[in-house]
């Protein structure tokens, strides 16, 4: 899928990390995405920043750079364990 981000067009399936939203996160601090609306998270090079992508059916997708902190949540939060080498480039 191919988005807007910053005037850029981004290619996501180009990313090299993909992690979709899973309901019921495991974390009661996670706030769940609106009805309707999929969280993907996505990531282009090892150790680089991640782009949340918020994707609703009629609506154009809708992305947004997190932080890592808010990758490692997102990531955890969804019940995915963190690539092995996830903690020594944050």
């Amino acid at each position: 899928m191919k988005i807007e981000f910053e005037g850029k067009e981004v290619d996501t399936d180009l990313a090299i990390n993909k992690w979709d939203e899973r309901t019921g996160s495991k974390l009661p601090t996670m706030k769940p995405a609106p009805l309707g609306v999929q969280r993907t998270l996505y990531q282009w090079v090892v150790g680089g920043r991640c782009l949340l992508v918020h994707t609703s059916e009629g609506q154009a997708p809708r992305a947004e750079l997190v932080s890592n902190d808010a990758a490692t949540h997102f990531i955890l939060a969804n019940g995915y364990e963190l690539p092995g080498w996830w903690q020594y480039t944050r």
